[in-house]
Protein backbone atom coordinates (compact mmCIF):
# COMPACT_ATOMS: atom_id res chain seq x y z
CA UNK A 1 0.00 0.00 0.00
CA UNK A 2 0.94 3.46 -0.88
CA UNK A 3 1.85 6.07 1.78
CA UNK A 4 -0.24 9.81 0.48
CA UNK A 5 1.06 13.07 1.97
CA UNK A 6 -1.92 13.38 4.17
CA UNK A 7 -0.80 9.95 6.40
CA UNK A 8 3.15 11.23 6.33
CA UNK A 9 2.24 14.46 7.86
CA UNK A 10 2.61 15.31 11.44
CA UNK A 11 -0.74 16.36 13.03
CA UNK A 12 -0.40 19.93 13.45
CA UNK A 13 0.66 21.11 17.11
CA UNK A 14 0.05 24.66 18.84
CA UNK A 15 2.53 25.62 21.65
CA UNK A 16 0.64 26.09 24.84
CA UNK A 17 3.78 26.47 27.69
CA UNK A 18 6.21 24.55 29.21
CA UNK A 19 7.18 24.34 32.88
CA UNK A 20 11.21 23.80 33.92
CA UNK A 21 12.52 21.75 36.38
CA UNK A 22 15.94 21.03 38.10
CA UNK A 23 17.36 18.84 34.51
CA UNK A 24 14.26 18.60 32.70
CA UNK A 25 11.62 20.72 30.67
CA UNK A 26 7.80 19.70 29.77
CA UNK A 27 6.84 21.60 26.96
CA UNK A 28 2.54 21.07 26.18
CA UNK A 29 1.15 21.64 22.78
CA UNK A 30 -2.73 21.18 21.68
CA UNK A 31 -3.55 19.32 18.43
CA UNK A 32 -7.25 18.24 16.96
CA UNK A 33 -7.26 14.73 19.22
CA UNK A 34 -5.16 15.05 22.07
CA UNK A 35 -2.73 17.50 24.12
CA UNK A 36 0.78 16.43 23.68
CA UNK A 37 3.39 16.57 26.43
CA UNK A 38 7.53 16.60 24.96
CA UNK A 39 9.41 15.80 28.04
CA UNK A 40 13.08 16.43 27.57
CA UNK A 41 15.73 14.90 30.28
CA UNK A 42 19.04 15.66 29.20
CA UNK A 43 19.33 14.44 25.70
CA UNK A 44 16.21 12.07 25.74
CA UNK A 45 12.63 13.57 24.56
CA UNK A 46 9.47 11.39 25.43
CA UNK A 47 6.39 12.59 23.63
CA UNK A 48 3.19 11.25 25.45
CA UNK A 49 -0.45 12.19 24.70
CA UNK A 50 -3.49 12.92 26.65
CA UNK A 51 -6.20 12.67 24.62
CA UNK A 52 -9.39 14.88 25.14
CA UNK A 53 -11.78 11.53 25.94
CA UNK A 54 -9.53 10.68 28.91
CA UNK A 55 -9.42 14.06 30.58
CA UNK A 56 -11.01 13.87 33.71
CA UNK A 57 -9.92 16.90 35.65
CA UNK A 58 -8.53 20.43 34.79
CA UNK A 59 -6.98 23.06 36.90
CA UNK A 60 -5.86 26.69 37.25
CA UNK A 61 -4.07 27.56 40.57
CA UNK A 62 -1.14 29.12 42.25
CA UNK A 63 2.03 28.02 44.06
CA UNK A 64 4.81 29.46 45.33
CA UNK A 65 7.61 26.97 45.17
CA UNK A 66 9.49 26.15 48.12
CA UNK A 67 12.77 24.83 46.86
CA UNK A 68 13.39 28.40 44.70
CA UNK A 69 11.95 30.39 48.23
CA UNK A 70 14.39 28.59 49.95
CA UNK A 71 17.51 28.66 47.54
CA UNK A 72 16.85 32.61 47.06
CA UNK A 73 16.25 32.96 51.00
CA UNK A 74 19.95 31.03 51.59
CA UNK A 75 21.66 33.12 48.43
CA UNK A 76 20.09 36.86 50.45
CA UNK A 77 21.53 35.51 54.02
CA UNK A 78 24.76 34.36 52.85
CA UNK A 79 25.85 37.72 50.97
CA UNK A 80 24.04 40.03 53.48
CA UNK A 81 26.33 38.00 55.84
CA UNK A 82 28.90 38.63 53.64
CA UNK A 83 28.43 42.14 53.33
CA UNK A 84 28.34 42.57 56.95
CA UNK A 85 31.79 41.02 57.39
CA UNK A 86 33.05 43.59 54.33
CA UNK A 87 31.66 46.17 56.21
CA UNK A 88 32.82 45.62 60.07
CA UNK A 89 35.60 48.29 60.87
CA UNK A 90 35.03 50.24 57.78
CA UNK A 91 32.28 53.02 56.86
CA UNK A 92 28.86 51.73 56.76
CA UNK A 93 28.43 52.49 52.40
CA UNK A 94 31.01 49.94 52.28
CA UNK A 95 29.13 47.17 53.63
CA UNK A 96 25.75 48.94 52.15
CA UNK A 97 27.22 48.56 48.60
CA UNK A 98 28.26 45.10 49.05
CA UNK A 99 25.40 44.04 49.65
CA UNK A 100 23.53 46.26 47.07
CA UNK A 101 26.05 44.18 44.34
CA UNK A 102 25.57 40.89 45.82
CA UNK A 103 22.73 40.28 48.14
CA UNK A 104 20.01 42.95 46.84
CA UNK A 105 19.37 40.92 43.23
CA UNK A 106 18.56 37.67 45.36
CA UNK A 107 16.38 39.40 47.68
CA UNK A 108 14.37 41.34 44.70
CA UNK A 109 14.06 37.84 43.05
CA UNK A 110 12.84 36.45 46.36
CA UNK A 111 10.16 39.59 47.04
CA UNK A 112 8.76 38.93 43.31
CA UNK A 113 8.50 35.20 43.55
CA UNK A 114 6.31 35.33 46.73
CA UNK A 115 4.01 38.51 45.52
CA UNK A 116 3.61 36.98 42.25
CA UNK A 117 3.37 33.41 42.81
CA UNK A 118 3.41 31.12 39.46
CA UNK A 119 0.14 30.42 37.60
CA UNK A 120 0.11 26.53 36.59
CA UNK A 121 -2.65 25.01 34.23
CA UNK A 122 -2.68 21.13 35.42
CA UNK A 123 -4.35 18.66 32.95
CA UNK A 124 -5.03 15.40 34.88
CA UNK A 125 -5.93 12.19 32.23
CA UNK A 126 -6.77 8.51 33.28
CA UNK A 127 -2.89 7.74 32.87
CA UNK A 128 -1.46 10.92 32.58
CA UNK A 129 -0.54 13.85 33.50
CA UNK A 130 0.44 17.55 32.40
CA UNK A 131 1.25 21.12 34.19
CA UNK A 132 2.54 23.82 32.55
CA UNK A 133 3.64 27.10 34.38
CA UNK A 134 3.25 31.09 33.57
CA UNK A 135 5.94 33.22 35.66
CA UNK A 136 4.57 36.56 34.52
CA UNK A 137 2.00 36.40 31.85
CA UNK A 138 -0.87 35.68 34.52
CA UNK A 139 -3.75 36.44 31.29
CA UNK A 140 -2.29 33.75 28.96
CA UNK A 141 -2.67 30.99 31.87
CA UNK A 142 -6.29 31.72 32.00
CA UNK A 143 -6.37 32.21 27.89
CA UNK A 144 -4.71 28.42 27.75
CA UNK A 145 -7.08 27.06 30.71
CA UNK A 146 -10.02 28.06 28.73
CA UNK A 147 -8.78 26.30 25.79
CA UNK A 148 -8.27 23.25 26.98
CA UNK A 149 -11.23 23.15 28.79
CA UNK A 150 -13.47 24.66 26.00
CA UNK A 151 -11.52 21.66 23.67
CA UNK A 152 -12.21 18.88 26.39
CA UNK A 153 -15.67 19.65 26.58
CA UNK A 154 -16.74 19.84 22.88
CA UNK A 155 -14.64 16.81 22.36
CA UNK A 156 -16.43 15.11 25.42
CA UNK A 157 -19.63 16.10 24.81
CA UNK A 158 -19.48 14.89 20.71
CA UNK A 159 -18.71 11.59 22.15
CA UNK A 160 -21.75 11.45 24.12
CA UNK A 161 -23.73 12.14 21.49
CA UNK A 162 -22.79 9.90 19.74
CA UNK A 163 -23.01 7.03 22.73
CA UNK A 164 -26.22 8.30 23.52
CA UNK A 165 -29.24 5.23 22.65
CA UNK A 166 -31.68 7.41 19.68
CA UNK A 167 -35.27 7.90 20.86
CA UNK A 168 -37.04 5.22 18.39
CA UNK A 169 -39.06 6.50 15.89
CA UNK A 170 -42.90 6.82 16.94
CA UNK A 171 -45.09 4.15 14.79
CA UNK A 172 -47.11 5.39 11.56
CA UNK A 173 -50.19 6.27 12.49
CA UNK A 174 -53.05 3.44 11.68
CA UNK A 175 -54.26 3.83 7.97
CA UNK A 176 -58.35 4.77 8.77
CA UNK A 177 -60.26 1.45 7.96
CA UNK A 178 -61.91 1.09 4.24
CA UNK A 179 -65.48 2.50 3.97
Amino acid sequence: MAWSGDDRRQPRRHYLGKASGFGHTVRLYQTREALEVDETEGYEVVRRRVFYDDILLVTHHQFTGSAVVVALSILTLAFGALAWAVGTGQPWSVGLWTFAFTGLPFLVLLVLRLVLRVDAVTVYGRRTKAQIQFTFRKGRAHTVFNQICRAVKETQDRIAREIAPRAPRPAPAPAPPPA
